[in-house]
């Protein structure tokens, strides 16, 4: 008799960690889906030790702060499925938060008497500001463990809240758009995991059968999840337990769709200029943000060619956000007060 799925993958997937069960074991038909949702296997022990650390301590009743996730991928390969019927069905259910975390509810009351709220990606506009203010949100949810608490017609309070927040959204440039603007503050706050492109057109079964599955499941893949063993590697105790996953075309897509991208370009531009036709000794270029300014000038023949970045303070603006994302840059401070930018070589 040949292997069934369930051993297969136990012998396959033994780097997701160590658990009291085999995986899969109880749960073979979302053993499966999970592993074959993502792109890539690092990414399945990826989210098992995150998910896995989440239940766990919400399951004791000593919850902790932890990264909120953005799954993204193809149209119905299971997003939401994810979220909601595995995740929500293991967390005590799940509620919408768009309207909250988009500033548009002062209230939201109703959230905090659960531990994992959604975002759907078509309910995110793509506009600078509204951007801006979402990735402000989704960093503040993470890093504060209080929250204002205001029910209609009471009085505010402050409430504790450890929960998670996991937004969908498809593997398009529109909807990748709506990524938080990935500087160092919130990498370590957010994972970005991105799915398979497609499905079979009958992965999933009835919806009726497929409550029946869930119901059957979820206990063993809870059992499992409780006694797992972290791998190592994925460890981190300084603050959120599992250290975060960002998959690197979306982190690509993201930094190529942030309002600092145009940017980004023409400085590329001018440190190949540079350092490769004009100064093929220099490591380092070294001037105020005017002088940065007049040279692009120069070399883009007047003004017109950067009329988004014409003045000093922008282009200021634009190189504290870029070495905000990592990008290999240095201010210090001249004797006359005036500050220095030193870009460097790649």
């Amino acid at each position: 008799m040949g292997k069934t799925y369930t051993e297969e993958q136990s012998i396959k997937d033994q780097n997701i960690g160590e658990s009291s069960v085999p995986w899969g074991h109880g749960f073979p038909w979302t053993a499966k889906f999970l592993g074959t949702l993502f792109s890539s296997p690092d990414q399945l022990r990826c989210f098992l030790a995150w998910l896995s650390f989440f239940y766990r301590n919400a399951y004791d009743q000593e919850p902790r702060a932890g990264q909120h996730v953005f799954i993204c991928g193809g149209v119905g390969v299971g997003k939401t499925f994810l979220i909601r019927g595995i995740v929500g069905g293991l967390m005590g259910g799940f509620v919408e938060a768009t309207d909250y975390l988009m500033g548009r509810d002062q209230f939201g009351s109703e959230l905090f008497h659960l531990g994992l709220w959604t975002i759907d990606d078509g309910s995110v506009g793509s506009e600078p500001r509204t951007q801006k203010n979402f990735s402000e949100m989704i960093k503040r949810m993470a890093a504060n463990q209080t929250f204002r608490y205001h029910e209609k017609f009471k009085i505010p309070c402050m409430v504790e809240w450890f929960g998670r927040v996991m937004i969908s959204l498809n593997a398009d440039e529109e909807s990748v758009r709506i990524l938080p603007n990935l500087d160092i503050s919130i990498l370590d706050k957010i994972s970005i995991y991105r799915t398979v492109d497609a499905r079979e057109k009958h992965f999933f079964p009835e919806p009726r059968e497929m409550k029946k599955i869930l119901a059957q499941e979820l206990p063993h893949l809870a059992r499992w999840l409780y006694d797992h063993v972290t791998p190592a590697d994925l460890r981190d105790s300084v603050r959120f337990g599992i250290k975060p996953y960002h998959e690197a075309n979306l982190v690509q897509s993201a930094q190529q769709s942030s309002p600092n991208a145009g940017f980004y370009e023409i400085l590329q531009d001018f440190k190949h200029n540079y350092f490769n036709l004009s100064n093929h000794k220099a490591d380092v270029w070294e001037g105020t943000t005017f002088q940065l300014q007049r040279m692009l000038m120069e070399r883009c023949g007047g003004a017109e060619a950067l009329r988004r970045f014409a003045d000093a303070d922008t282009i200021g603006k634009h190189l504290s956000a870029l070495k905000n994302k990592g990008v290999k840059l240095d201010t210090a401070t001249n004797p006359d007060g005036t500050r220095v930018w030193k870009i460097y070589r790649d």
